[in-house]
């Protein structure tokens, strides 16, 4: 499975990932906004969701959501994380003010890398409250919606309830011909 299109041709709107550059940019004939039901339509046609979903089940279990974060801080798909990679995605998920553990505290064996356990210390520390506070109805997963409702927020910077072309330049490299299906199984289990 690829992803070149992060959204398919909507009623209302459409992203669309330059071949050339493997950018995600925004359609110039629909406009440069996105409000959260535009981008939870289009990205439902991504089938990211159900790559992730590797159960089936249509709902990401802690693991599933912990190993899809894996494979998107993993971008050299070495299926370890580096320092620098480590860093760069903790910027982009939470901004330059990121506050959570330094990169040696989870890396419990100091070789320089987190492996999926030494990811899952990390997960259990910094990222579980946040899995806590987008699973709305409270039930122990994330469905589609949830899930993308997440990533909405997460790029939504200025919290304006709208994702503008500035901000889009947090999906850079997602939906990027990266087969996300063969990642994910291929990182395993994190939790």
């Amino acid at each position: 499975m690829t992803f070149k299109k992060l959204f398919a041709t909507t009623a209302a709107a459409a992203l669309v990932a330059t071949a050339a550059a493997a950018d995600v940019r925004l359609s110039d004939t629909i406009g440069t906004d996105f409000d959260r039901d535009t981008f939870n339509t289009g990205f439902a046609d991504t089938g990211y969701f159900d790559a992730l979903d590797r159960d089936r089940d249509t709902m990401l279990d802690e693991n599933e959501y912990a190993t899809g974060l894996y494979a998107d801080y993993d971008t050299d798909n070495d299926v370890l994380i580096s320092q620098d990679e480590f860093d760069t995605a903790n910027v982009r998920y939470y901004g330059d003010a990121y506050q959570g553990g330094a990169f040696a505290d989870y890396d419990a064996n100091a070789d320089g890398m987190l492996d999926q356990g030494e990811f899952g210390g990390f997960y259990g520390t910094d990222v579980a409250p946040r899995f806590a506070e987008y699973d709305a109805d409270q039930d122990g997963f994330l469905n589609s919606d949830e899930y993308a409702s997440d990533l909405y927020d997460t790029a939504d910077v200025n919290r304006d309830a709208v994702v503008t072309i500035e901000e889009e330049g947090f999906f850079e490299g997602w939906f990027d011909g990266d087969d996300i299906e063969a990642e994910v199984q291929t990182v395993g289990d994190v939790m």
